[in-house]
């Protein structure tokens, strides 16, 4: 197969593939895909290492737009448009900085590691990414306060399907300083102060807590997920919501870690436990491993509130190492 027949073959599975995800009919779609795919992993192979990355590149590249709607080309805007909450934070080997520098190693596009990894799973693959919003803020409610700060997320479409990207980027930094038991205590603590006329009003904390734990666990805080961290649990339930803004049908909760030899190895062992000790509390996933590199099949969370339960979504780790 000449160079020019093997691109005309693979032009040709991209507009069958799209006919099949823009919900064309035939005997066994799902069977159709997977040859489909299949077909365009051979020629891609046969086509070489520079072909399938210029392919991906564009694949890939993203509009960066920060907060206030700047479009970020460089670090230095970057910093200025979409800096951490904190400035001490922006610095070599922390997250904040590397997250930036990876988004913008090849021109504003998403890290190809990430990419490979999207890439592993039928339900995530074939996606073209069109924008990426550092620092955006998920609202996880109408109530006041805090609500999820996504360090990046990132907004794609294969035909008719949508996907949105939450990205969490971590050095050594933990997932959140609260398990969820203490946010519920910090929480029921606030509006016992309010009740006895020791606060100025409510907390919205404790019906949030409970909101999320049943959208996600499918029940209440208890005494198995009360030691998890609440940073997982508002994290996971904000990708299915903004999903569900979006008009997407699937979303990934995508922890990217960022690796070096400055790091504590007890810090990044301690992210890994906690990572996986929460995974195996969501239903679907109670028998799951997460390593680097993999991402967990799709599911339904049971929903509740704000999180609906008809939207796939899955968690994955990928690691960058720093040099």
């Amino acid at each position: 197969m000449t160079p020019e027949e093997r691109q005309s073959r693979w032009e040709a599975i991209d507009r069958e593939l799209e006919d099949l995800w823009n919900g064309r009919v035939c005997p066994d779609p799902v069977k159709r895909e997977a040859e489909l795919l299949a077909e365009q992993d051979r020629l891609e192979y046969d086509a070489g290492c520079d072909w399938f990355r210029a392919r991906d590149l564009e694949r890939r590249t993203v509009e960066i737009i920060a907060p206030d709607g700047f479009h970020i080309t460089t670090l230095d805007e970057w910093r200025d448009h979409a800096p951490p909450k904190k400035a001490m934070h922006w610095k070599a080997y922390r997250s904040a900085m590397e997250n930036a520098r990876a988004w913008l190693r090849d021109g504003p596009c998403m890290p190809e590691e990430l990419f490979r990894l999207l890439e592993s799973r039928p339900e995530t693959r074939g996606f073209w990414y069109s924008v990426s919003h550092p620092e955006h803020v998920i609202r996880l409610d109408d109530a006041d306060g805090e609500h999820r700060n996504s360090d990046n997320t990132v907004h794609g479409s294969r035909g008719r399907k949508k996907i949105v990207i939450d990205v969490e980027a971590k050095a050594e930094e933990p997932f959140g300083s609260r398990t969820i038991g203490k946010a519920l205590a910090k929480g029921q603590k606030k509006n016992q102060a309010y009740a006895q006329g020791n606060a100025r009003r409510q907390s919205a904390l404790p019906t949030r807590v409970q909101t999320l734990c049943r959208a996600v666990f499918g029940h209440e805080v208890d005494n198995r997920v009360s030691p998890l961290q609440y940073q997982l649990l508002y994290s996971l339930a904000a990708a299915v919501i903004e999903a569900n803004r979006a008009g997407a049908t699937i979303c990934a909760l995508i922890v990217h870690e960022f690796h070096s030899t400055v790091l504590k190895p007890r810090n990044v062992a301690t992210n890994a436990s906690a990572l996986q000790t929460f995974i195996r509390e969501v239903p679907g996933w109670q028998n799951q491993t997460i390593g680097l590199g993999s991402l967990l099949p799709p599911i339904l969370l049971p929903g509740a509130g704000q999180v609906p339960n008809n939207i796939l979504v899955t968690i994955g780790k990928v690691r960058t190492t720093l040099t």
